[in-house]
């Protein structure tokens, strides 16, 4: 199972920067930690804040790891399930994450 990592940096002058970057595993870890498949360098955001589970059907299982949670479409939870064909934005401190497909193949 593959997650396709697409970070977006805008530039002071407007100008979006966009990397891609494959990670073959069926669960990503995200948090503040550099160990983590997806940094967010946020004191706001837990050393290992979330994992992100691909599951059968097209659909992502997103669990807080502690209790800080996180917001998904303007909701506070800890635990959500995102269907990738209608996709979801997350948000973990200062950060946005999208989560959704690309050719068929999970994006976040």
């Amino acid at each position: 199972m593959t997650f396709r990592l697409r970070t977006v940096d805008t530039l002071a002058n407007g100008r979006e920067i966009v990397r891609d970057r494959v990670i073959d595993k069926p669960a990503l870890t995200l948090g503040r930690d550099a160990g983590n498949d997806v940094h967010l360098p946020d004191l706001a955001v837990d050393p290992v804040h979330a994992t992100l589970t691909l599951l059968p059907g097209g659909k992502v299982e997103v669990a807080a790891a502690g209790t800080l949670g996180f917001e998904i479409d303007g909701q506070t939870v800890t635990q959500a399930m995102v269907d990738l064909a209608t996709g979801a934005e997350l948000r973990f401190g200062g950060y946005r994450v999208r989560l959704g497909s690309d050719d068929g193949a999970p994006l976040l």
